[in-house]
C-alpha cells in the first residue's frame, strides 16, 4: 500500500463528536472541583477529616456530610470512566485511518504528553491532588484490554476493585497493630521507663502514618507555613512528594483504583450508555437504582466515621465498602446527566456544560491555576472555612462556562487541547474557527 492510499492520522473531525460525552464531562468535572476544593485551600487532612483542626462548625460539618455522603469518590469514578470511553473511541476512529501498530504509537504518544500535563500541574501549577499524571500511567494498561470481551471488562473491572478493596482492609488492620504498639509506648514513655529503639520508632513513624487522616496541629502548621512560603516551596513540596509515594500506595490509588473505574468506561460505551442510546425508562431506572445502592452505602460510610470520632479506625472501616459506593453513585449520577440530555428544556445547560466538557484538560487545569494564584498567590490557603470554599467554586464554576462558551465561539478547541494535538500528532491543528463552523469534540483526559 502507498503513502497515498494510506489514510493518514489527524485529530477527530468536528461532526464526530458525541454530545452526551461531552455533557457528562462538563458535570463531573464540576463534581471533583467539589471534592478538590478542599485540599486546593486547607492542609490535605481536611479532605476526609472535617475535624482535622478542631470540632468543626455546624456549616463545617453540613458541607463535609454532603459532600462526603453524595460525591465522595463517584465524580472521579465518573471522569475516570470517560476516559476508558475516550481510548475506545479515539483507537476506533485510529483503526480506520492508522494502519497496524500507528494507532497504539499515536496512543502512547497521547498518554506521554498527558504525563507531562500531569507533571506541569503538579510542580507548576502547584495542584499536588493532579489526576492526570496518574491517568496517563493506568492508561498505559487500558492496551491490555482494548479487544477484550464484554464479559472480560466485567470480570476484570470488578477483580480490580477487589483489590483495592483487600489493600483497604490490609490498610486498617495494619493501623490496629500500629496504634497498640504506640499506645504501649506511649505508656512506657508516661511511666518513666527507658524506651526500646522500636518503642521510639513507633512514637515517631505513627503520627505521620495516620496524618493523612488525623493530622495534628503541629502538621497543620507546616502545610500553611510551606503555603504561606509561596510557590518556590510549593512547587519544591510537591516535587518531592511525587517521589515519596510508597509504591504500594500509588499502585493501589493512582493506577488500580482509575483503571478499574476505566474499564468500566469501556463496559458502558459498548453497551450505548454513554453515547445516550438507552431509553428514557431505562436510563431512569439507573439513576434510581445507583442512588438507591450508592447513597444507603455512602451514608453507613459517613456514620461509620462520624462514630468514630473521624479516626483513622472509622475511617479504614468505611473504606471496606468504598468501591460499591462510589460505583454506585456514579452510575446514579450519570443517569442524571444523561437525562438532563434527553430533555429538549434543558438545552441551556447543556450547552454551558457542554462547553466546559468540550475543554476538560484546558477547564481541569484552569481549577488549578486559579487556586494556585488566590490560595498561595494572594496568601488565602487554610483562611476559609469548608462551607466558605464553597462559594470558591461557586466563582470557579462561572467562569469555567464564561470562558468555555467565549472561547469555543472563537476557536476550534481549548488552549491545552491544541497543545495536546500537537503533540499527539506531531503538527499543530487549526485552532481559529472558521466562520459558521462548530467547535472541535474533547481532547481531555477523560
Amino acid at each position: 500500500m502507498t503513502g497515498a492510499d494510506t489514510p493518514t492520522p489527524a485529530p477527530i473531525a468536528r461532526g464526530e463528536r458525541i454530545e452526551t460525552l461531552d455533557v457528562v464531562r462538563g458535570f463531573a468535572l464540576f463534581g471533583i472541583l467539589l471534592m478538590n476544593i478542599v485540599v486546593m485551600g486547607q492542609p490535605f487532612g481536611a479532605y476526609f477529616n472535617p475535624a482535622y483542626a478542631g470540632p468543626p462548625s455546624e456549616a463545617d460539618f453540613t458541607a463535609w456530610f454532603i459532600t462526603h455522603t453524595f460525591f465522595e469518590g463517584s465524580m472521579r469514578t465518573l471522569f475516570s470512566m470517560l476516559f476508558g470511553a475516550g481510548f475506545i473511541l479515539l483507537l476506533e476512529r485510529l483503526e480506520t485511518r492508522a494502519p497496524g501498530l500507528s494507532a497504539a504509537k499515536i496512543y502512547m504518544r497521547r498518554l506521554a504528553y498527558l504525563m507531562l500535563f500531569g507533571l506541569i500541574d503538579i510542580v507548576v501549577f502547584l495542584w499536588f491532588g493532579d489526576i492526570l499524571f496518574a491517568y496517563a500511567v493506568a492508561g498505559i494498561f487500558l492496551l491490555l484490554f482494548w479487544k477484550a470481551k464484554l464479559r472480560g471488562l466485567i470480570i476484570w473491572a470488578v477483580a480490580i476493585m477487589l483489590m483495592t478493596t483487600l489493600f483497604n482492609l490490609g490498610g486498617g488492620e495494619k493501623f490496629v497493630v500500629m496504634q497498640a504498639e504506640y499506645d504501649k509506648a506511649v505508656a512506657a514513655r508516661t511511666a518513666g521507663e527507658t524506651l526500646t529503639e522500636e518503642q521510639q520508632t513507633s512514637l515517631r513513624e505513627f503520627p505521620e502514618a495516620i496524618a493523612f487522616f488525623q493530622p495534628n496541629e503541629e502538621q497543620n502548621k507546616e502545610a500553611i507555613e510551606t503555603a504561606k512560603g509561596g510557590w518556590p516551596a510549593m512547587a519544591g513540596h510537591n516535587f518531592g512528594k511525587i517521589f515519596g509515594t510508597p509504591i504500594g500506595f500509588f499502585a493501589t490509588f493512582n493506577v488500580l483504583d482509575p483503571l478499574a473505574a476505566m474499564l468500566l468506561g469501556m463496559i458502558a460505551y459498548r453497551l450505548g450508555l454513554l453515547q445516550g442510546r438507552w431509553s428514557l425508562r431505562a436510563t431512569l431506572a439507573l439513576a434510581v437504582a445507583g442512588f438507591g445502592i450508592g447513597v444507603p452505602v455512602n451514608l453507613m460510610e459517613t456514620q461509620t466515621i462520624i462514630a468514630s470520632g473521624f479516626t483513622i479506625h472509622g475511617f479504614f472501616d468505611a473504606m471496606r465498602t468504598y468501591d460499591l459506593g462510589r460505583v454506585s453513585l456514579a452510575l446514579g449520577w450519570l443517569g442524571v446527566f444523561l437525562l438532563i440530555c434527553k430533555a429538549p428544556w434543558l438545552s441551556w445547560i447543556r450547552a454551558g456544560v457542554g462547553s466546559v466538557g468540550r475543554m476538560a484538560l484546558s477547564n481541569y487545569l484552569a481549577h488549578s491555576i486559579m487556586a494556585a494564584i488566590f490560595f498561595i498567590g494572594m496568601g488565602y490557603f487554610g483562611a476559609l472555612s469548608r462551607a466558605e470554599l464553597y462559594l470558591v467554586v461557586a466563582a470557579m464554576w462561572t467562569f469555567n462556562i464564561v470562558f468555555s462558551l467565549l472561547w469555543l465561539s472563537l476557536f476550534r478547541m481549548g488552549p491545552f487541547e491544541w497543545l495536546w494535538r500537537w503533540g499527539t500528532y506531531g503538527r499543530p491543528p487549526p485552532l481559529v474557527k472558521a466562520r459558521g463552523a462548530v467547535a472541535a469534540p474533547a481532547e481531555s483526559p477523560a
